[in-house]
């Protein structure tokens, strides 16, 4: 198993708890937007140099960004799931709520109804159904900028690998052509 794959396993397990985690908690503390738009994405973009960077360490010595990228590709897949896992998650705890208080969620969304200003009829049940698929879409979409994301910012990791390694004593060591002194001068 080469070093971009290890990497971008180890990695994938690692970006979807991660993803996970830096989206909910500081949503849970603060407001909502920060783990979102701020942490989830950080998280992503350091796990994508991480894998990366390894991808090619634990490579052979001639491996190059390609494997950060491909270490970075395969650690957003499991970003990608970790999202969708995230947001069908959601879409899950408001149907559980639904179920537990449907009164409370039906009244909500008839407010929200009301307050739209436009001649559609459209019935609670009916965004119940949108909120399922809008958030399922929510969550691939952004599982894919994620994926995006690590792929690369894996060729960040790895370019930083590639740059920091050591010259290969076994490569031959450039010269300096001859000196041959001035040019002679043309009789004339």
């Amino acid at each position: 198993m080469s070093g971009a794959l290890k990497s971008g396993l180890l990695f994938a397990v690692v970006g979807f708890f991660a993803f996970i985690v830096f989206t909910i908690v500081p949503s849970m503390l603060s407001i909502p937007i920060l783990g979102l738009c701020i942490c989830g994405p950080l998280a992503v973009v350091l796990n994508g140099i991480a894998s990366g960077y390894f991808g090619v360490q634990w490579n052979t010595n001639k491996a190059g960004v390609g494997s950060g990228v491909l270490a970075g590709t395969i650690s957003g897949i499991g970003i990608l799931l970790g999202s969708l896992i995230l947001f069908i998650g959601l879409w899950l705890f408001f149907r559980m709520i639904s179920q537990e208080n449907p009164e409370l969620l039906r009244a909500a969304i008839e407010q929200a109804i009301r307050q739209q200003r436009t001649e559609v009829d459209i019935t609670v049940e009916e965004v119940e159904q949108l909120m399922g698929l809008g958030l399922a879409m929510m969550g691939f979409c952004f599982g894919l900028l994620g994926l995006v994301l690590s792929l690369a910012f894996g060729a960040v990791g790895g370019w930083i690998a590639t740059s920091r390694r050591p010259a290969d004593p076994t490569a031959p060591t450039p010269f300096e052509p001859p000196s041959f002194g001035p040019p002679p001068l043309s009789p004339s």
